[in-house]
């Protein structure tokens, strides 16, 4: 997903930029979002030479506490030898990754200032935000497309089959067990349309007014419990081994497992098993049964893989179990 193509996006930042040159008087300043191990460049019509390992820089400052970092050497392979002050700044989105850098980069030996270094904090702050702010609302559009297609889908199979129902019971008015068995269909289907838009209701309740995430830190463990006082009437097993808080809508993500558990709880006797672990910088939510669930598309899978995306996250379906992948850089 590239945010660059934003017209809006690249003024804010070019004007962010101007505002740091006449700030600092660097000889070169240089602003680089990370978004999907890409890296893009701001503003578009200027580049610094190349090469530049930013996956090794940005390991600095996970294993630093120091936000602002100046050196006399600096990550670009080829940049001209009269650069000797290198100065780097981590962008950090709202659940606390890096999610990019404001390089700055002199021909003189330059150490910042107390009051300069708050300065370049704030410039990162805003930067930051801005970039953020633009790549949730591509995110959530494109999710939004995806949705309104699926739950059109969803909505359309039960209002077919009443309408075909209703045209097969005119024709067959004269039957007695067909007009009964037909109006068995019509009241599953019509039972069918009704979950479906409470599904939906629940999902995105109306005072809310928008289509975005609460995001704050979410303990999992907490979480896990209230989803089994939320529905005590399945059988339902939690392990965690995440110990640290995530950052997630908790209502959301909260709806998005119980949705889940109503696809995969088939009967009474079903069992479901949750775990929670991390591996590769995600956290990962498995809901699993004892008996295997149908596979086909439904409302409820539908809304569950919209909340998630949303979070920048996927589910995968597996035979006897769904398994939530959420992105967490602090795991």
């Amino acid at each position: 997903m590239q945010v660059t193509t934003d017209k809006s996006l690249t003024k804010s930042l070019s004007l962010i930029k101007i505002l740091l040159d006449r700030t600092f008087s660097f000889t070169h300043t240089q602003i680089i979002w990370l978004d999907n191990d890409e890296a893009y460049y701001y503003p578009n019509n200027q580049t610094i030479p190349v090469d530049f390992d930013y996956r090794e820089e940005t390991s600095i400052y996970n294993k630093s506490e120091n936000k602002v970092r100046t050196s006399n050497r600096h990550p670009f392979k080829g940049l001209p030898s009269e650069i000797k002050s290198y100065t780097s700044l981590p962008l950090i989105s709202s659940t606390k990754n890096i999610s990019g850098l404001i390089l700055l980069l002199d021909e003189n030996e330059r150490d910042l200032s107390t009051k300069e270094i708050s300065i370049l904090e704030d410039f990162a702050r805003s930067i930051a935000d801005a970039i953020e702010k633009q790549q949730e609302n591509q995110r959530l559009q494109q999710v939004f497309t995806d949705f309104m297609h699926k739950s059109i889908h969803d909505l359309k199979n039960p209002l077919t089959s009443i309408s075909l129902t209703s045209e097969l019971l005119k024709r067959k008015a004269d039957d007695p067990k067909m007009v009964l068995n037909f109006c068995e269909k019509l009241e599953k289907a019509n039972q069918r349309l009704f979950s479906n838009l409470e599904k939906l209701k629940s999902a995105f309740p109306a005072e809310d007014n928008n289509f975005k995430l609460v995001i704050n830190e979410t303990n999992l463990n907490e979480l896990l419990n209230d989803v089994k006082s939320t529905i005590r009437n399945i059988n339902i097993t939690t392990t965690n081994q995440i110990e640290k808080n995530i950052y997630a809508d908790y209502n959301r993500l909260k709806e998005a497992i119980i949705l889940l558990i109503s696809k995969t709880h088939s009967s009474e006797n079903t069992a479901i098993t949750i775990k929670s672990f991390s591996k590769d910088k995600q956290a990962i939510i498995e809901i699993s049964s004892s008996k295997e669930h149908d596979d086909h598309q439904s409302t409820a899978l539908t809304i569950s893989k919209t909340l998630i995306e949303m979070h920048g996250g996927r589910i995968e379906t597996e035979t006897d179990a769904f398994v939530i992948y959420l992105p967490s850089d602090n795991l």
